[in-house]
């Protein structure tokens, strides 16, 4: 790949791979998908919310409700989008506090 990267080092690709995280808590996930259905909450800003994307099911949390339901069909499982505007997320901050 030295082509396609020209200027990178193999520290710089090294350190630009995602942290998988703790694996353990997938590994719970994926026996829960088999013993019943879940819920998922997505928390975020606009991009989460999904802002502009139309039509409603190209949002990313209802392709994974899609996802979760044609992959593990025994049960069927809700995602709920708590996404919203930022300023939204700053005004409901401010008056928390």
């Amino acid at each position: 790949t030295a082509d396609r990267t020209p200027g990178l080092t193999l520290e710089d690709l090294e350190r630009s791979k995602a942290h998988l995280g703790n694996r353990n808590r997938l590994s719970r996930v994926a026996r829960k998908l088999s013993q019943g259905p879940i819920s998922v909450v997505v928390c975020g800003g606009s991009i989460t919310l999904g802002h502009g994307v139309t039509p409603e099911t190209a949002r990313y949390s209802h392709q994974l409700e899609v996802w979760l339901n044609t992959n593990f069909p025994q049960f069927t499982h809700k995602v709920h989008n708590m996404g919203s505007h930022g300023a939204d997320v700053r005004a409901t901050t401010v008056s928390i506090i």
